[in-house]
Formats: structure tokens, C-alpha cells, sequence
């Protein structure tokens, strides 16, 4: 005020605004009013940043933001700053920096809780984990490192920002205990309620999970059965079939498949529980993979069903088994569901993936130890890419595309290291030439530190081997920045747990806009063809939310409940590859 004030009293003779700065320039007289000023803001704004740290010291950590709106705000800014796309056209040099269009939907959920520790400058990303608030990065931008015991539900600190998600899976868990303590099936099912936030209701039924092709796809696959069992009030399991996974001694072996507050490996359940079995609750009914957009088989998912109605209407409690042959992640389709959406989009916001697959995949102790080891040992006070390179089976990475991820990573060290953090390269690949490879190419890397994980391939002990995979999967989800391998379903799985949207190693954009339509000669998702394996470029994903590769299959945009949003505007503006 004093400061206009002067200038419309002749104060101020020129107002400059270029570059971003104003140069003022002062008569000598009014020099001291300008002085009183900056001298009042400055006390006034003292005056509120002391209130607003006493209001955060004195908040408690429900999950209340009412009174850090401004600093949520100025996080999520700066995240949205630093997700520039990077476009490699022949020179690693030549980055694209700022396009407003592709941050649009770009922002992560950033959820801070009321704590004095996360807010304080001085504060370093290395102090040991209980002194973290539950932010994903510090000040500076780095990512904090966490141990798996954050992330447990629900005693980690992880849970306390995000407690509408804890309630939804708390609640989950409450009914299948008390599923679990009726006598009959015939009394759960009269219990049981439609309202899949009714903690007084027992689940009925079952959903079981039949496993499929490959660790990555299994996970997606069957995190998007438990979301189904979720809305529809059915007790999750993983059903032994014979996948080379889908055995007691390799899932136990992974994961805690009792963290979550119920036992997810269904044939132990069924075995404490007979008066509980499937059979009691009535008749059994299979679905597997749609593959082919026109097929309408009893056997297939029906996307009008899955997409627009309510899943208990066409899935009543006289099915006492649903058991799901999937590779497939259909979660987006529930998550649109009308019938559903305004409960979860509440509850989850734009992450839903992130504490979906923290209460379920829930690390062994082993398992635990070997990641939380790692990252103790390699990755405190230094600023780490961690790469996901695939190597073996469809779409992998040729030996010759790996200067694509150094390319990658040296510029990801230019834009976001600004503290200079000592540099390490995690490089997680899945075959032990392609490792060798690597190291050997890039051990003289000037200012770089190559690490790689402790898992060696090729040996016969499945429980171990997927079990150092899933390892690696935590290990890659506590990395700074993430170059991913475009179509793989690890990779999905690591940025997914993370809630840090990676970097992409994918393919040039085709020029031509994408079709909604199956084409003749192929499908293009944002311009690039399905079966691609080529990469020539990489792109700053907008999302952390894994790809459902097979929406076209699935013919979302034919259902009767369609809306333009539902597909992601990323597949369209060619910054995501699915």
C-alpha cells in the first residue's frame, strides 16, 4: 500500500517489468516510505510463517490438512516443475522443458503429514526413518529412503497421510474376519452388505485368483481381482493352479500373505474354515482374459458389466466362487464404475496403485531384509537412478539400445540432483549376460557408481529367484528417478509401489492421430504400435498409475455409461506409450 501509494504520488517514475523483475527507480524523497514497506511485509510475513509452524507443530496426524494447504500447494508446484518431458531426437542434449500441455495430469499425490521434521530445511533425507514424516521427497527434491516397515500396514508411518485409503482396506479386512467367525456360510450371506464400507457386514463368497504368465503380470493381475473383491464383498485368494508360481512355498516365501489383517492364500483359509468353503455358498463360475473385442463368452469379462453396473448384481451370493484366470490390469474399469468411482477417486485421489499394492504386497521378513540391506548399504546420501531394463522375452531391450538409459540417466542427474549428491546407477535386468553387458560398458562412467542387485539368474530355485525379483521390484521403488522399459509389467510394478512416475525408454510417437478403433494392419496406443520393442527416445510419463495394456480389447468407449474421460488424455498427447 505504501509503495502505490507512493508511486501515484509521483514516488515511482518508471516501472519495469521485463525479464520477470521491476526495476523501480526512486526519487530520493520517497525512499522511506518504500524502506516501510519491506519493513512491514517482511514483519507480517514472519508474524504468519510463525503461526502457520505453530498450527503444523500442534496438529496431530490424522491425516487434518485443513492448515497446510499453502505447503501441500507449494510441493505439489514443485513436482509438477521438475516432470519436464524429455524427448532424445539424435542428441541426449536436446530437452523439451515446460510444454504446459503435458503437465496436465501430470502432478503426483503428495501427501505430508502434519509434522515439524519434514518441513525443516536442515533436515537430511539419510536420518533414520522414524524421524521422517511420511512425504515421498524432501525438500530438495530426493526421493527419502525408506525401509519396508514403513510401508506396513498399518503401524508404518506411510498409512498416517493416507487414511481414507487405510480405512477402505481396514474395513476389508474387518469383514473378512468376521466372515471368517460365522457359523455358516447361509449366516455370512444373510449378513452381508451391498455397502462395501459396512464394517459390521461379513463378506460372502470368494474370488480366487488363478495365476498367469509372469511375476509382473500375476501382480497386476491379481490386484485387480482383490479391487473386484473389494466392491463386491467376496473373501480374496490366490487359488493353486499350474503356474510355476502359484505354489505356497514361493508366494509365503514373497510376501507376508497375512500383513493385510486376513489370510490371502485361499487353501489355508479353506482349510481352518470348512464350514466356510466355497461350495457352501453355492456354485462356481470362472472368467479368464478378454483377449478379442468381439468375444461374448460366459467365459470372457464383460466390459458393460465390469464398467457401468454394480459387480454384486451379475456376481450374486448363490456363486460361492469366482475364480479369475487373469494376466490382466482391469482395475482402471472398476474405478470409472459409476457405482463405484465417488467412494474410491475420495479415498484414493490420483494414486490408487500406490496403496493398493503397499497393503497387499506386503514383503516376507526375508524379503525385507534383502531390499532394506540393499538400499542401507548403497543408496543413503546419494542421488540414485534406478533402471529396469528388460532383456528377456516380448519387447525387450536390445543390447544395443542400453546408451538410451545412460543417455537417460546422465540427464537426470543435470535436472535433478541440485545438491550434487554423490551419482549411482541401480541397473535391475533380467538376464545375467545383459548385467555383465552393462557393467562392463559403463564401468568407467566419469562421477557414477554402478550397483546391481545381489539376485543371480538362471538358478532352478523358483522360490528364491521370485522372491529376489520382488526384492529388486522395492529395492527400484526407492530410487530418485526411474527409467523404465516401455511394456513391461516389472517395471509397471516398481514406479506403481513408489507412487514416482518414471521415465520411459519407448518409442518415437507415431505423427498420426490415435484411433479409438481396431485398426486393420495394427492397434496404435499415443502413436506407437502394440508389439513395438523398438526405443529410440524416452519420455517423462505423466502418471505412476500401471498401463492396462488391453483396453482396446476390452472396447471401453462402447459401454453405454462412455465418457470422454475415461481414457487418460496421456494416450492422446503421445506422452505415455500404452
Amino acid at each position: 500500500v505504501f509503495f502505490f501509494w507512493g508511486g501515484s504520488r509521483g514516488t515511482v517514475s518508471e516501472v519495469d517489468w521485463s525479464a520477470g523483475r521491476i526495476m523501480v527507480k526512486l526519487t530520493v524523497g520517497k525512499l522511506a516510505s518504500l524502506i516501510i514497506a519491506v519493513s512491514i511485509c517482511g514483519v507480517i510475513s514472519w508474524l504468519l510463517a510463525a503461526n502457520h509452524a505453530a498450527v503444523r507443530l500442534n496438529s496431530n496426524d490424522e491425516g487434518n490438512f485443513e492448515h497446510e494447504g499453502a505447503t501441500v500447494s507449494t510441493v505439489r508446484q514443485r513436482v509438477r516443475n521438475e516432470q519436464e518431458i524429455f524427448q532424445a531426437q539424435g542428441d541426449a542434449s536436446s530437452v523439451s522443458k515446460g510444454e504446459s500441455a503435458s503437465l496436465q495430469g501430470a502432478e503426483s499425490k503428495i501427501e505430508i503429514i502434519a509434522s515439524s521434521t519434514s518441513r525443516s530445511s536442515s533436515s537430511s533425507s539419510d536420518e533414520p526413518t522414524e524421524l521422517q514424516a511420511s512425504a515421498d521427497v524432501d525438500a530438495d527434491g530426493y526421493r527419502i529412503k525408506r525401509t519396508q516397515d514403513y510401508y506396513r500396514p498399518f503401524s508404518g508411518a506411510y498409512w498416517s497421510s493416507r487414511q481414507k485409503a487405510k480405512r477402505v482396506f481396514e474395513t476389508y479386512a474387518a469383514r473378512a474376519k468376521l466372515m471368517l467367525q460365522q457359523s455358516t456360510a447361509e449366516e455370512a450371506k444373510q449378513k452381508w452388505s451391498d455397502d462395501f464400507m459396512n464394517v459390521n457386514a461379513p463378506l460372502a463368497g470368494y474370488t480366487g485368483y488363478l495365476a498367469s504368465a509372469e511375476m509382473g503380470n500375476q501382480i497386476l493381475g491379481f490386484l485387480s481381482v482383490f479391487t473386484m473383491s473389494i466392491v463386491t464383498g467376496r473373501y480374496f485368494g490366490i487359488e493353486p493352479n499350474g503356474n510355476y508360481m502359484s505354489n505356497k512355498e514361493t508366494y509365503t516365501r514373497i510376501w507376508d500373505t497375512t500383513a493385510g489383517g486376513f489370510e490371502w492364500w485361499l487353501p489355508s483359509v479353506q482349510e481352518q474354515h470348512r464350514n466356510l468353503a466355497s461350495h457352501n455358498f453355492g456354485s462356481e463360475r470362472q472368467m479368464g482374459n478378454k483377449n478379442d473385442a468381439h468375444d461374448s463368452s460366459p467365459g470372457v469379462f464383460n466390459t458393460e458389466q465390469f464398467t457401468c453396473q454394480k459387480l454384486s448384481d451379475f456376481l450374486p451370493r448363490d456363486v460361492g466362487m469366482v475364480k479369475m484366470n487373469v494376466n490382466q490390469y482391469f482395475a482402471p474399469t472398476i474405478l470409472r464404475n459409476p457405482n463405484y468411482r465417488e467412494i474410491l477417486d475420495d479415498a484414493f485421489g490420483d494414486d490408487f496403485f500406490g496403496p493398493l499394492s503397499r497393503f497387499l504386497l506386503v514383503p516376507s521378513a526375508a524379503t525385507a531384509s534383502i531390499a532394506d540391506n540393499f538400499v542401507k548399504q548403497h543408496f543413503m546420501g546419494k542421488f540414485v537412478v534406478g533402471m529396469h531394463i528388460r532383456t528377456g522375452g516380448a519387447w525387450n531391450v536390445p543390447n544395443n539400445q542400453f546408451e538410451l538409459f545412460a543417455k537417460a540417466a546422465r540427464e537426470m542427474n543435470k535436472l535433478h540432483n541440485p545438491k550434487n549428491k554423490p551419482v549411482a546407477w541401480f541397473v535391475a535386468a533380467d538376464k545375467n549376460d545383459a548385467r555383465d553387458l552393462f557393467k562392463s560398458t559403463y564401468a568407467n562412467e566419469p562421477g557414477v557408481e554402478l550397483l546391481f542387485p545381489d539376485s543371480v539368474f538362471g538358478t532352478q530355485d523358483i522360490p528364491h529367484l521370485m522372491q529376489v525379483a520382488f526384492a529388486d521390484m522395492l529395492v527400484l521403488a526407492e530410487c530418485d528417478k526411474m527409467l523404465a522399459s516401455s511394456w513391461s509389467t516389472f517395471s509397471y510394478v516398481a514406479f506403481g509401489m513408489a507412487s514416482n512416475p518414471p521415465v520411459l525408454i519407448t518409442e518415437e510417437a507415431r505423427p498420426q492421430t490415435v484411433s479409438k478403433e481396431k485398426g486393420a494392419d495394427e492397434i496404435l496406443y499415443a502413436g506407437l504400435p502394440f508389439w513395438s520393442n523398438q526405443r529410440t527416445t524416452w519420455k517423462q510419463n505423466p502418471t505412476s498409475q500401471p498401463c492396462f495394456h488391453f483396453y482396446f480389447n476390452w472396447r471401453v468407449q462402447d459401454v453405454t455409461c462412455f465418457q470422454d474421460w475415461f481414457v487418460d488424455k496421456e494416450w492422446f498427447d503421445g506422452t505415455r506409450f500404452c
